[in-house]
């Protein structure tokens, strides 16, 4: 079963309200949910970002370049020329 990272990272907040370590947490994800689920060092950030009191366990919004071109528009310019360049369609 495949878990979503907001998933995973409410199972990290249950453990973190219950008085677990990051390390606990870490063990306890992995043994139950396989050992590739998290990594010893996301458990940290987020143990670290609730214990500052951020418990949002959602996305946040992350700057850079918005999309410009939809994946629709991206399929038709790849089918008009198929040697079309990143530089060229970004």
């Amino acid at each position: 079963m495949q878990l979503s990272r907001q998933q995973i990272r409410t199972i990290m907040y249950y453990e973190f309200r219950n008085n677990r370590s990051a390390t606990e947490c870490h063990q306890k994800m992995c043994g139950s949910l396989g050992i590739n689920t998290v990594s010893y060092d996301t458990v940290k950030v987020w143990f670290r970002k609730f214990k500052a009191g951020n418990f949002h366990t959602e996305d946040e919004p992350r700057s850079g370049r918005p999309i410009e071109v939809g994946c629709e528009q991206l399929e038709q310019i790849i089918d008009q020329d198929r040697n079309v360049s990143t530089r060229t369609i970004g």
